[in-house]
């Protein structure tokens, strides 16, 4: 396990068919509005056991493939009113 701490807007840029995510046990503590903007067919993201405590409005707001997404075990205390509003596919 690397011990990512932060990611930048470009980092998943030329990722463009990627499907699944895996950020698990990094100590990522916050994700950018535009972090997955480029990930349009991701379809699992899973960032559980990190350190998350502030997600902006619209980090997930290109992800409208996604239909799982782990957020267990991060410092998120409150969750902002639509965030997934545009994840229809979300189970």
């Amino acid at each position: 396990n690397n011990k990512i701490k932060n990611l930048e807007d470009e980092s998943f840029k030329a990722l463009t068919k990627l499907r699944i995510l895996k950020l698990s046990f990094k100590k990522i503590q916050f994700l950018n509005e535009n972090i997955f903007e480029n990930l349009a067919n991701l379809e699992i993201l899973e960032l559980n056991n990190n350190q998350i405590s502030k997600i902006f409005w619209s980090s997930f707001k290109k992800l409208s493939k996604l239909k799982n997404l782990n957020l267990e075990d991060n410092c998120l205390f409150k969750l902002r009113k639509g965030l997934f509003d545009f994840n229809d596919e979300l189970i």
